[in-house]
C-alpha cells in the first residue's frame, strides 16, 4: 500500500499524556467518594472518551457521568493538559514525514480545543494539516464518526492509514475503510494490537515502514 496521507490519534499515540489524565480522574472520583483507584484502571481513560469510560467503569448514571467529566476538566484543562510530552523519536518522525511530503492529520478522541492547545504546547501544531477532534457537549465523540468527519472534510490523499494505539483507532480504520497500523509504546492491550495491519515497536522503525511505504 502507497500512503499519501498519515492519521494520527494523539494520546499514547504520539504523546504521553497518563499524568495529566490519571490525576484528573482522581481529581472527579474523589469528590464521589471514590479513592485509591488503582492504576490500571485509571489508564483505561486514556483514549476513549470520558463519559461513556466514567459510566462503565464507575457505574455512574448519565447525570453522574456528566457531573464527572465536568469535575475531571476542572482539573485537566487549566493544569493536566500540560502533564504531557512528547513520546522520544515523534517529533523527528513529525520532521521525516512532513519533509517526505506527507499528508499529516490528527483524529482524537480529545475535544477540538483541547486538542489545538496541547498540539500547540508540544509545539507540533505547525505538523498537520488538519485537526478533528470530540465536541466538549458528547454530540460527536466516538472515534469512527471522528474519523469519518475527518475525511470527509479535509479529504486527505488516497490511501490514508490510522496509527493509533488502542482498539478504538483499530476499530475506526475498519469502519471507514482504511488500514491501520498499531504503535506498541501506547496504552493498548496485546490482543487488541493484534488487529492491526501492521504494528510499529518505536517511531523510528514507524517512520521507516512509513517512508518505505510512501516510496513504493
Amino acid at each position: 500500500m502507497v500512503y499519501r496521507s498519515v492519521i494520527f490519534d494523539l494520546d499514547g499515540t504520539l504523546s504521553d499524556s497518563s499524568e495529566g489524565i490519571m490525576k484528573g480522574v482522581r481529581y472527579a472520583m474523589e469528590r464521589f467518594g471514590v479513592a485509591d483507584i488503582p492504576e490500571e484502571t485509571l489508564r483505561r481513560f486514556i483514549g476513549p472518551p470520558l463519559y461513556d469510560t466514567f459510566s462503565q467503569i464507575f457505574g455512574l448514571t448519565s447525570e453522574q457521568a456528566d457531573r464527572a467529566v465536568t469535575l475531571y476538566r476542572e482539573y485537566y484543562i487549566p493544569k493536566g493538559m500540560y502533564e504531557n510530552r512528547l513520546y522520544p523519536g515523534i517529533k523527528e518522525l513529525l520532521e521525516r514525514l512532513n519533509a517526505a511530503g506527507a499528508a499529516l492529520y490528527i483524529c482524537t478522541s480529545k475535544p477540538k480545543t483541547v486538542t489545538d492547545r496541547v498540539l500547540d504546547y508540544l509545539g507540533v501544531a505547525e505538523a498537520f494539516q488538519g485537526v478533528v477532534g470530540a465536541s466538549m457537549d458528547r454530540s460527536l465523540n466516538d472515534k469512527p464518526s471522528l474519523l469519518r468527519l475527518l475525511l470527509q472534510e479535509r479529504q486527505p490523499t488516497r490511501p490514508a492509514v490510522m496509527v493509533g494505539d488502542t482498539r478504538f483507532d483499530l476499530e475506526a480504520a475498519a469502519a471507514c475503510g482504511l488500514e491501520a497500523i498499531a504503535v506498541r509504546w501506547g496504552f493498548g492491550l496485546e490482543e487488541e494490537l493484534a488487529r492491526a495491519d501492521w504494528q510499529a515497536e518505536t517511531p523510528q522503525a514507524l517512520g521507516d515502514y512509513l517512508l518505505k511505504e510512501m516510496e513504493a
